[in-house]
Order: structure tokens, then sequence, then C-alpha cells
């Protein structure tokens, strides 16, 4: 097996992709499924594969040509929200760092109700399985304002660890701590105290089903996610959640594309620990279009409390605008 045109990445990045090894019997569905594979990765604008005699009738060469494309990204948002006021982040990330097909992301973000530090780090194939292994680190400041009632600092990191069941199931395992400080100066929440410690460890597991035929742009097929969390600490309680989107092509020749999407939660709590409003579902505008972030749900007073089950669905069209860049 011979691999050119890799200036940057690695050569085993690209072996690992394909499931025989040299030596192997030729299997023209498994070069054509490796080809698919290193495509997949999303870091060659071209993937050219071709065969060819080998120093004995029963031996070939396989010659596998790729073109590099730029992996790594960034971005400078600044805009306006009515929740948030005038809000910015700058953000870079590189989905083949070093050549090593590793994912890091880094980025920084401010607004007139809060700032927001985060990082992402994904190693594919740890210790050279087809096990991915990451970790996210964040830093999240919302302050406390006419909006928001209560303000919070949150820090904290997650381990997580991903497995392939079949081509489009995988599962996914992850532990993480947390520790959240509670701001009310103004004493306005019914339920925190000024400077109040909310100490979290979880662990938990998710399943993922990608069927789609493009996963930036999708015209097509079905995704969906599966999670299961408990929480400790400070609380004491499973976190359950399942969401799912169906796209499909309305008028494939404008670019009209349709998709149904549904999502529903439930937060079973042990002894007396109860759920606060800092762990609660409240999705808002995201669940039910026209609401504010965070005001959905029952309230005591103007403060909106969040809830412990909940089931929603939508529909959407999402097309081109005429005149601007896709």
């Amino acid at each position: 097996i011979n691999i050119t045109g890799n200036t940057k990445t690695r050569d085993f990045v690209i072996r690992r992709e394909l499931n025989f090894a040299e030596g192997d019997p030729f299997n023209r569905a498994l070069v054509t499924q490796g080809k698919a594979n290193i495509e997949a990765l999303g870091f060659f604008s071209k993937v050219d594969v071709s065969a060819q005699q080998g120093s004995a009738a029963d031996k070939v060469i396989l010659n596998i040509n790729v073109t590099e494309q730029s992996t790594g990204d960034y971005g400078v948002t600044a805009g306006y929200d009515t929740s948030s006021g005038i809000l910015g982040e700058l953000s870079l990330s590189e989905r083949n760092f070093l050549g090593r097909g590793q994912f890091i992301k880094a980025s920084i973000g401010a607004s007139q109700t809060g700032k927001s530090v985060d990082f992402s780090f994904t190693e594919p194939y740890f210790m050279g399985l087809k096990m991915s292994a990451g970790i996210d680190a964040y830093h999240h400041i919302n302050d406390e304002t006419t909006d928001n009632v209560y303000g919070t600092t949150s820090t904290g990191a997650q381990l997580r660890f991903g497995l392939p069941v079949t081509r489009d199931l995988t599962a996914s395992l992850f532990t993480g701590i947390d520790q959240t400080v509670i701001v009310d100066a103004n004493s306005n929440s019914s339920f925190f105290s000024n400077g109040q410690q909310l100490n979290k460890a979880w662990v938990g597991y998710s399943l993922t089903l990608d069927m789609l035929d493009d996963n930036k742009h999708p015209t097509e097929g079905l995704y969906a996610t599966l999670s299961q969390q408990y929480d400790g600490l400070s609380y004491n309680f499973i976190k359950t959640e399942g969401k799912a989107r169906y796209f499909m092509p309305l008028f494939p020749d404008a670019g009209l594309v349709g998709s149904i999407k549904g999502q529903a939660g439930i937060i079973n709590t042990f002894g007396a620990s109860g759920i606060n409003p800092v762990e609660a579902f409240n999705y808002g505008g995201t669940l039910v279009r026209g609401f504010q972030a965070g005001n959905t749900g029952p309230r005591i007073g103007t403060q909106a409390v969040g809830y412990t089950e909940y089931a929603g669905a939508s529909a959407e069209v999402e097309f081109p605008i005429p005149m601007l860049p896709e």
C-alpha cells in the first residue's frame, strides 16, 4: 500500500481507516469502503485509489493519492441578542492537529451579561484502538442582571470516551466535575444565597445514531441521541434526555430542506435533595420559538425555576438566501 500526497497528515492516520493491511487478500469492497472512510475524515479535497500488478501474479499494489486541504478554522463573531445584549466570540479549531488526526478547539466569548472560556481536545484512536478519548474544560460567568435574578460562575472539566457500536451507532461514556458559585448581591433569589457553592460530579453515557448524508449540510437522514447522567455531591439525581431530527429534501433544485425535530427529558431525584433551577431543564426559545432564554416553565414571582419533565416537537424549512454565498 503506497500513500502519496499527504504533506501534513501522517501515514498512520490514513492507514488506520483501511479495514485491511498489507498481505491481506485483495477485496474490492473493502478498498471502496476504505476510500470512503478516508474521504469522511475531511482532511483531503481529493482521494484517488488505484491498483496495479505487483511483483507476482497473486500480488497487487494499492496506490492511494490524497490532496491536502485546510483543516483549521478561526472565527470572529459579533452580534446582538435581546437577552445577552452585544456579544462577541473568538474561536480557533484544528481538525488535524499536528497531522495526527486529533481535534482541538479553544474559544473565548463575552457579552453584556457574561463571559466564557472553553477548551476541547479529542484523540479519535485512543492507544491505537477504535475508541476516541477527549477532555473538555470551561469557565463560564453569567452576571446578575435585571433579567437574571442571580448570577453564576461555573468552572468544570469532563473526560469522555467514545466507541463505535455499528457503522451508524456510537456509544460514549463520560465523567466530570463542576463547581458553581452563586452571585446574588441583591438577594433576589428564592433558592440561593450570595456566595453559595454548588459542587457536582457526574458520570453518564450517551448513544448517538447518525444516518445523515452530510454532517455539515444535511439534506436527508436521521440524527438521534439518548443520554443518561447521574449527578452527585451537592445533588442526587438522574437526568435522562432524548433528541431526534429527521431531514428530508423538499425541492432539491431550489435547495429547500425540511426537518422534523422532537425531544424529551425527565429528571428523577433521590432522597430529599430535590432539584434547583441551576440543574432543571429550561430551554426557552430554543424549544419554543418566541420565549426569551430561560423563561419557559413555572415561576416564583418573576423567577423562572425550570422543570423536571418536558417534551417538544417542531418542524422547520431551510432554504438558501438568493445573492448570498452558501
